[in-house]
């Protein structure tokens, strides 16, 4: 799956399934996204960051290695 358009939907969606996959390798997913979406925030204060957070704010699961991956392609993807 590769995201088809320039902005919008279909990036958002591309890098929310992604992201989800990562997770899921490094064992990092959290069962509460079966009922609500995980929230991934870009962050530019310090060069380049993202934070994914659950929105059930009861869960206390970090995603390290899925936030660090996550960037990396986001990197390679856009030429960053």
């Amino acid at each position: 799956m590769q995201p088809f358009d320039g902005s919008g939907y279909g990036v958002s969606m591309y890098w929310r399934w992604k992201m989800k996959e990562i997770a899921e390798e490094n064992k990092e997913s959290c069962p509460c996204w079966i009922q609500k979406e995980p929230i991934i925030t870009f962050k530019e204060d310090s060069g380049f960051d993202i934070t994914i957070s659950c929105q059930d704010k009861t869960c206390d699961k970090t995603f390290c290695k899925t936030e660090k991956e996550l960037v990396d392609k986001f990197k390679i993807f856009y030429k960053v």
